[in-house]
């Protein structure tokens, strides 16, 4: 499906009007099946912004892959070779109750819900390497695990390697680019399988992007939601794609119940989600 326009974020007004602070009937009547089961969890995963908001998070990669496969259905061309995820999408303190742990085992819609109360669209665009390259350098920008900024990224289909060492990118007043970043090092993608998709000589392998300097002209399919596409959390150069570009896809849904399904069916009881994350996001002398 083409995406129309860009949507922005809309928090649960009503719920935050109801300052509801437990999961009871006034939270549940907001959406569908709350006691329904989204996935399992193979062990207790910590939410807090502290570990979200500085690292590799089970939940933050969660979202990502599902937003990754909400394109399986689309042609090899259009999907996506990495998902990104802003961590401020990903909440301890929820709607209606607050948690620092989703606890392994069943967990409920109405629980990732609270952890996920945004509604965004999710959408695969396309972006140059060097618009790639900032805006995984804008997510460490100012890297600091005592005050962690909801704009680091969670990644699915790769990995990227930080050196906090060299400078990270500045900004103007206005919150635009002044200086470009010099902390991302590699970028690695991490090809489907080729039973996925046969036809590209490189599915399997895992390939690196060059960096020095990163293309303007060669592109990478991308899939975000609509908050980062519209620029939120400074991600400018998202916000200069064009929305209505012929190959910017959404995948139709509201991200939570993207995530939801993706959970139900990736993870069931019989094969849960670890709690463990992958290594995907490799900081060095980030403090």
């Amino acid at each position: 499906m083409r995406l129309l326009k860009t949507l922005q974020p809309l928090l649960l007004v009503a719920l935050l009007a109801a300052g509801c602070v437990e999961y009871n009937e006034e939270c549940s009547r907001f959406m569908q099946e709350p006691d329904g089961v989204a996935g399992y969890l193979a062990g207790d995963a910590n939410i807090t912004k502290a570990v979200v908001r500085t690292d590799d998070n089970a939940i933050g990669q969660l979202v990502a892959e599902a937003y990754y496969h909400a394109f399986d259905e689309e042609q090899a061309k259009d999907r996506p070779q990495l998902s990104l995820v802003n961590s401020g999408a990903i909440r301890s303190q929820g709607v209606c109750e607050s948690r620092e742990v989703l606890y392994g085992g069943p967990v409920k819609r109405k629980v990732l819900r609270d952890v996920l109360p945004f509604d965004n669209r999710v959408v695969a665009l396309s972006l140059t390497h060097k618009q790639l390259k900032n805006m995984l350098e804008h997510s460490v920008f100012k890297y600091d695990k005592a005050e962690p900024k909801g704009w680091f990224l969670q990644i699915y289909g790769g990995e990227v390697f930080f050196d906090c060492r060299e400078p990270g990118e500045t900004l103007d007043a206005e919150g635009m680019r002044a200086t470009e970043g010099r902390r991302v090092t590699r970028v690695l993608v991490h090809h489907r399988s080729c039973e996925e998709d046969p036809e590209n000589p490189d599915c399997g392998k895992s390939v690196e992007l060059p960096l020095a300097p990163p293309s303007e002209t060669e592109t990478i399919r991308v899939a975000v939601d609509s908050f980062l596409q519209g620029g939120g959390d400074g991600f400018v150069d998202l916000k200069a794609v064009d929305p209505n570009a012929s190959d910017t896809l959404s995948a139709g849904s509201f991200n939570f119940e993207i995530v939801a399904r993706y959970f139900s069916k990736a993870y069931p009881a019989e094969a849960p989600l670890s709690a463990t994350a992958e290594d995907r996001v490799h900081l060095h002398e980030c403090k």
